[in-house]
């Protein structure tokens, strides 16, 4: 029976989730940035 879960490592076979690879792909890749640029800070 799959549960609902709000922290920590997600087991696709025991929790219930929405996949959001594209999303933290494109994310990831805005935030590389080049080389002049300063840190960046985002949350998901």
């Amino acid at each position: 029976m799959r549960k609902f879960h709000s922290y920590g490592p997600v087991n696709a076979r025991n929790h219930f989730l929405a996949p959001r690879t594209v999303l933290v792909d494109q994310s990831l890749n805005s935030l590389i940035g080049s080389n002049n640029e300063d840190g960046h800070y985002f949350t998901l």
